[in-house]
């Protein structure tokens, strides 16, 4: 879709006269369409057509749909350059090769050739850096008046005047500013940004590609052509300010998806016994404002034995129009309205659905994976459990929580929940049907509470006061082992078991919902209650976290709890001045309740999940989480852990 908007097709303004007197241009009596939009509508507007091709797909077990009309996010200029090579397309039925094809390897071996590049500029840039302070370094302790400096443009050595004041400063180099070489040589880090990468993507780079010819893979064989895509001064086209040509383009894109929409649902429809043995329908990406089109009971009555169904919406961030007068107009919209769609779908006609036993339900767009600055970790939308995400954060009255009694094998993807909802939600389908849950991507707000609105932080969250640490044994640990040191403090271990952590922490949710070991057994177990805790008796047995943390609302009310004690990491200054370059191009909202992942955890919280449950934190794949280096974030899976915890042999506490 940006390729596209960066240059939509020519569309002439004027139409052609031949008269008897000569030829003349005139302006279109009525809009003019995009001959390729205008000819896909026309192709998908013949439902009699599709329904003749369907009607022969009598051995399809699978349905799949992956549309985007390019209303929601727009990335614009805001993409890394591995962004730009490794260009990936989303799975609609998951990956059918377990290796990468031919031109998979070539992306990667031309991103390893850009990162190769990268360490060598570096390190070239370090050597004369070292030498620079080598010389001055040398001849500070000597006391002489002339030092030898590294010439940047020749590479050579040349003498220039140092005073034999310290403080006094060339026109190069300041003595006082400079680091010491023994502390450089040690440190093995530059003044500048330190190059954060994957060290195994240097092993098996591939020689044979040069810097240039990775610039092929993203696109762009013209060198100069690709310095002009990543020009900000000149960028192929602005998010928050399209041209008329980009808005008709997307109108025109947004009117032929919506007609093969109602094309391809009629065709199913039309086939109901063609469609009898689907038992998969795989939704990779949808518009939320397409979301109206797969309304229609009769279309779900057509497939009786649908066993899975994945639904994946992209939030609309504006809407467009054509008037009278052929003006298009485009409108600003908050995100986070899709969420009511969403759950209108899922509660009206999925949920009474019995067939459908795995239910896989998210967002795309915004969150850990979105790539760009302005969209990773960020724009993410709440769980579609609730017809409006406020009512997540009011604890004034009762939520309608959404009921799935059919569903065994539920996974939520990125997106936010508080912490009382997501207990409250899953306690109700676990005494159903529901035996496997999987949060993938998923994020804990702060505890929503009446009153605490700008709360000094020290106030509303005092700090918990340790207690001894004692041996623990049984279920498994080892006496000894399990007293958890605090960072940072000189008091002795802390020991879980007697600990009170904080409400709505991810600890809390676990505790309450895990099917199998438990906080309130293991303190059974080592005598320190008295209450025996209740044996499970519902049917879930796992529950699976994939990259699961915290989340900032955009409301203003104390979200202290979740925020990191200090800043975890500076800007670098040259992906600082991007960021500000990018800002005005990019797209603005002012939807607070939109969440921003705060990439923290702490220390004692996340050793308790390690020790009691097993969970890891940050991210296994090591290449995967190097991409948000690219963007100017963190490591990926920084604040964030993953694991399961499972029904144990006694019936779980």
């Amino acid at each position: 879709m940006k390729e596209t908007l960066s240059t939509p097709p020519e569309k002439g303004t004027q139409e052609v006269y031949d008269t008897f007197w000569g030829t003349y241009e005139w302006p279109f009596k009525f809009y003019h369409r995009y001959a390729l939009c205008a000819g896909l509508e026309f192709t998908a507007d013949e439902t009699r057509s599709m329904t003749t091709a369907f009607s022969e797909l009598s051995r399809v077990k699978e349905l799949g749909l992956s549309m985007d009309n390019g209303l929601g996010w727009l990335c614009g200029p805001d993409v890394s350059e591995r962004t730009k090579i490794l260009k990936t397309k989303p799975y609609v039925f998951g990956r059918s090769r377990s290796i990468p094809d031919v031109k998979e390897k070539e992306q990667q071996d031309a991103w390893r050739q850009v990162l190769k590049k990268r360490k060598d500029d570096q390190r070239k840039e370090r050597t004369k850096k070292e030498l620079e302070m080598r010389a001055i370094y040398r001849n500070m302790r000597a006391g002489f008046n002339s030092s030898p400096l590294i010439s940047p443009a020749t590479n050579t050595v040349t003498a220039t005047a140092v005073p034999t004041n310290p403080a006094v400063t060339t026109g190069a180099t300041s003595a006082s500013s400079m680091t010491p070489l023994m502390d450089l040589a040690s440190s093995g880090e530059s003044s500048d940004d330190v190059l954060m990468v994957d060290p195994e993507e240097y092993s098996s780079s591939d020689d044979s590609l040069t810097h240039e010819s990775a610039l092929m893979y993203a696109g762009h064989e013209d060198k100069s052509k690709w310095e002009q895509f990543n020009s900000l001064s000149n960028p192929a086209f602005i998010p928050n300010n399209l041209t008329e040509a980009q808005k008709e383009w997307l109108l025109e894109t947004e009117w032929a998806q919506r007609a093969f929409l109602a094309s391809y649902t009629l065709a199913i429809i039309d086939n109901r016994q063609i469609f009898q043995a689907v038992h998969s329908l795989n939704i990779a990406r949808l518009s939320s404002r397409h979301i109206s089109v797969l309304e229609r009971k009769d279309f779900w009555a057509t497939l009786p034995n649908l066993n899975t169904l994945s639904l994946f919406v992209i939030p609309d961030w504006r809407e467009i129009s054509k008037h009278g007068t052929s003006f298009i107009s485009t409108v600003p919209i908050e995100p986070s309205s899709a969420v009511s769609r969403v759950h209108g779908i899922l509660e009206q006609y999925i949920s009474p659905l019995a067939s459908v036993k795995t239910l896989r339900i998210g967002w795309v767009g915004g969150g850990e994976s979105a790539p760009g600055y302005f969209a990773r970790n960020r724009h993410i939308l709440s769980a579609p459990i609730v017809p409006l995400s406020f009512d997540l954060l009011d604890v004034s009255k009762p939520f309608p929580l959404l009921a799935l009694p059919h569903v065994e094998n539920l996974t939520l993807s990125n997106c936010w929940v508080s912490p009382r909802a997501l207990i409250a939600f899953v306690r109700n389908l676990k005494y159903k049907g529901l035996r496997t849950l999987k949060l993938d991507s998923v994020s804990l707000t702060a505890l929503p509470r009446l009153g605490l609105v700008n709360v000094p932080q020290e106030a509303a969250n005092p700090p918990p006061q340790p207690g001894p640490g004692v041996p623990v044994v049984g279920n498994n640990f080892i006496a000894g082992a399990w007293n958890i040191p605090v960072e940072g403090a000189d008091h002795p271990p802390v020991d879980p078991l007697k600990e009170q952590f904080r409400a709505g922490s991810w600890i809390e949710v676990i505790e309450a919902l895990t099917p199998g070991i438990t906080l309130a057994r293991l303190k059974w177990d080592n005598g320190l209650t008295t209450r025996l805790p209740r044996r499970n008796n519902y049917n879930l047995q796992l529950i699976e976290l994939s990259s699961c943390g915290y989340v900032r609302i955009g409301l203003q009310w104390n979200q202290a709890s979740v925020d990191p004690p200090h800043h975890t990491r500076l800007p670098a200054s040259a992906m600082s001045k991007r960021r500000t370059d990018l800002a005005p191009l990019m797209m603005t909202t002012n939807d607070s309740m939109l969440g921003t992942i705060v990439d923290y955890i702490r220390p004692l919280e996340m050793k308790t999940l390690r020790v009691i449950w097993g969970m890891q934190s940050g991210w296994a794949e090591d290449r995967k989480k190097y991409e948000p280096c690219e963007d100017g974030w963190p490591v990926g899976g920084t604040g964030r852990f993953t694991g399961s915890v499972q029904r144990d042999s006694g019936g779980g506490a």
